[in-house]
């Protein structure tokens, strides 16, 4: 079931405190080993400045994360977006999506691009990868 199944939409991280409350949670429910989609895309729009943006109800093709890079561009995971990527069995892929995950080598949270089919580009995925809605 999708979060626009439930009445919500892939949650969209627009400050330090809501990043944290996230991390937060994914600790207290164990979930450190799930790789979370979230609502932010690089899909091509027409009309639309190429970049990822975050997608909410009520904007039309959503805002750009690069409005919040000083809040956020420090979660992104180094390197990235890189809006490319390669598969496990090394194809190169166009990377159009956005993930949240934990690294425990640091207790910390990080945004990181991701094809649409995560599971296809990387099987090792597979029973951990997951999405965080959000509710008005």
């Amino acid at each position: 079931m999708t979060c626009h199944e439930r009445g919500g939409y892939l949650v969209t991280i627009t400050s330090h405190e809501e990043y944290e409350r996230l991390r937060e949670r994914m600790i207290s429910e164990h979930k450190e080993d799930i790789t979370f989609f979230v609502g932010a895309t690089n899909e091509r729009v027409e009309g639309t400045p190429f970049g990822y943006r975050w997608l909410e109800p009520g904007i039309k093709y959503g805002y750009y994360m690069l409005d919040l890079s000083n809040a956020l561009f420090r979660f992104w995971l180094e390197g990235e977006p890189s809006y490319t990527g390669f598969t496990e069995s090394g194809v190169e892929v166009s990377e159009d999506y956005v993930v949240l995950f934990y690294r425990g080598k640091d207790g910390r949270c990080y945004l990181n691009d991701v094809p649409n089919d995560i599971l296809e580009a990387a099987p090792s995925y597979a029973g951990r990868v997951g999405y965080i809605c959000e509710y008005e």
